[in-house]
C-alpha cells in the first residue's frame, strides 16, 4: 500500500513523548494522523475519523486496553478497520489478552518506534 492518498490513521496513546514521535513518522510516510488521548468515547471518535487502521498504546495507564480493544471491534463504523496495539515486548499478558480482545497485529514497543509506517504498511498488505 502506497500512503500518498493521506490514509487517515487514529492512535489512541497518552504519552504525548512517544505520540509526537509517531505523528511525525506516519506524517511523513503520507499518512493523515488523528491522535486520542482519552480512552472517553475513543470509538466514536476514531469511527468519525473514518480511519483506515488504529494504532492502539496496550501499555497506557490511563485506560483497561483490553476494553478499549473490545469496544472500538464493536463500533459498527470501525468495522474491518484493523488494529495494532504496541507494548513492550516481554508483556505477554498484556499483549495475550489485546489479541483475545481482538487486535489484529500487535508490534513491540521498538519496531513501532523504528518505523511505524512499515508496522502499518504489513498489517494492511495483509489485510486488504
Amino acid at each position: 500500500m502506497n500512503p500518498t492518498d493521506a490514509s487517515t490513521i487514529v492512535l489512541l496513546d497518552d504519552n504525548l513523548l512517544s505520540s509526537s514521535g509517531l505523528m511525525t513518522a506516519l506524517k511523513r510516510a503520507g499518512y493523515r494522523v488523528v491522535l486520542l488521548y482519552e480512552a472517553r468515547d475513543a470509538p466514536a471518535r476514531a469511527s468519525a475519523a473514518a480511519p483506515r487502521a488504529i494504532l492502539v498504546n496496550l501499555a497506557s495507564l490511563a485506560w483497561n486496553a483490553t476494553a478499549l480493544v473490545r469496544n472500538l471491534k464493536a463500533e459498527p463504523g470501525l468495522a474491518g478497520v484493523p488494529i495494532v496495539g504496541f507494548a513492550g515486548h516481554k508483556e505477554v499478558e498484556r499483549i495475550a489478552a489485546a489479541r483475545e480482545a481482538g487486535c489484529d497485529h500487535v508490534a513491540a514497543n521498538s519496531a513501532i518506534a523504528a518505523d511505524p509506517a512499515a508496522v502499518l504498511r504489513r498489517l494492511l498488505e495483509r489485510t486488504s
